[in-house]
């Protein structure tokens, strides 16, 4: 099959067409997604609370590694206020330690997935499910370098 210079200009055209066609206004989450959205938010906000705790306790080296790992987090609260509409909001410091930050990623997992498969709008279960892949291979990690911290001493 040949192009010719005819096709090519209305296939432009059309797809010049469908870009300048109204978009729909953003739907508000659901109800069910939207508590969902809150609770995902709040265990956010707590995990990006330990890790600054758990930062101010670090050397720089480690604070640096953890800093990155922080600076995810940060991007799922955005990404959820996105999704509910939300200004953002800074997260309450707490205390948390390495290997606390670990175990609260693998507990995590679960409720995420669980909200994944309960949520009504596909691309809310979207976020849920790709912070639920972040959050296990992140537990996965922190669990692999405890385990190689315990087999140096």
């Amino acid at each position: 099959m040949q192009l010719t210079r005819r096709s090519l200009l209305l296939a432009a055209g059309g797809l010049a067409l469908a870009a300048c066609r109204p978009k729909r206004p953003a739907r508000p989450a659901s109800v069910a997604d939207r508590a969902a959205l809150v609770s995902v938010l709040d265990a956010e906000r707590t995990l990006v609370a330990g890790y600054d705790a758990a930062i101010a306790q670090q050397d720089a080296v480690a604070a640096g590694r953890l800093g990155l790992e922080r600076d995810r987090h940060a991007a799922h609260i955005g990404a959820l206020q996105n999704a509910m509409r939300e200004p953002t909001a800074s997260a309450n410091a707490g205390t948390a330690t390495g290997s606390a930050l670990g175990t609260m990623l693998h507990e995590s997992v679960p409720t995420l997935q669980a909200a994944a498969n309960a949520a009504v709008d596909g691309a809310v279960a979207a976020l849920f499910a790709s912070i639920a892949a972040e959050h296990s291979a992140a537990a996965r990690a922190a669990a692999q370098t405890g385990a190689a911290k315990r087999r140096r001493r």
